[in-house]
């Protein structure tokens, strides 16, 4: 029986990272081989210092470094990856946009990178994403919306119109953009109303109390005042917007 010859049935796995060469990142495979390539190929390499790229570990069937948010896949050492690519072995950590809602990047305590990257693999999501779980269901809830509003082609017998259900689905995309990007409609209202918050301090006193120090105090507190008026009318819209999605959480379908 004809035997295809050389590496053509192995899966490839890593076995060790070094940098024996300047410029050059070494990666050796269980199977024997080991393959030299360009540091400069891998920016978020680059920029470690040598003692860092010591701390590299094993993940999935890739690897990483203690202070790298980056996973290099067995794939990005080989090349050509449709040539290259075993399924079961290529998993990505940290997913693709509207389904990894992980804030791994913003993760001081470099400790717990493995730690979070292991859990996206091994569960789909890490802990980081239950830290603001409202933000977590919010961020991926949106995008769906959106895209079943562009979808849907019937609605709720007792609505009687499809455009009712189309101003229905309005207030839940409303509620669901205006939790996700809280942060940034606050700072349009700032702008709005022209709140300054330059020289503004923040400081915690011996006693724990939290002291802010605005320079411009006097100056906006009239608009602040306009300020929360706003915002507490985004609110009602938010809440009007949640309690439709719950009410409706069995149409979302079509």
């Amino acid at each position: 029986m004809y035997k295809i010859e050389g590496y053509w049935d192995i899966v490839p796995q890593i076995k060790n990272v070094s940098f024996p060469l300047r410029g050059k990142m070494q990666v050796d495979l269980e199977d024997g081989r080991s393959i030299l390539v360009d540091v400069a190929k891998f920016p978020s390499i680059k920029k470690l210092s040598m003692k860092d790229r010591q701390n590299w570990y094993k993940i999935d069937n890739g690897f990483s470094f203690e202070k790298c948010s980056e996973v290099i896949h067995i794939e990005q050492i080989l090349g050509n990856f449709q040539k290259y690519r075993h399924e079961c072995d290529t998993k990505d950590p940290y997913g693709i946009p509207n389904v990894n809602f992980s804030v791994l990047d913003n993760v001081e305590k470099k400790k717990r990178l493995a730690k979070y990257k292991q859990q996206r693999i091994e569960r789909g999501f890490d802990d980081t994403e239950c830290w603001n779980l409202d933000l977590t269901f919010a961020g991926f809830i949106l995008p769906r919306l959106i895209q079943f509003k562009k979808d849907v082609m019937g609605y709720p017998e007792e609505l009687e119109t499809f455009e009712n259900w189309i101003a229905v689905i309005d207030k839940m995309i409303y509620a669901f953009d205006h939790i996700y990007n809280r942060e940034a409609y606050s700072e349009e209202l700032d702008k709005q109303f022209q709140i300054d918050h330059s020289g503004m301090q923040m400081d915690f006193l011996p006693d724990g109390t939290l002291q802010i120090t605005d320079p411009n105090r006097e100056l906006n507190a009239p608009r602040e005042k306009k300020k929360d008026a706003a915002e507490r009318e985004i609110f009602k819209k938010v809440n009007e917007g949640l309690k439709l999605f719950g009410k409706y959480f069995r149409d979302l379908w079509w």
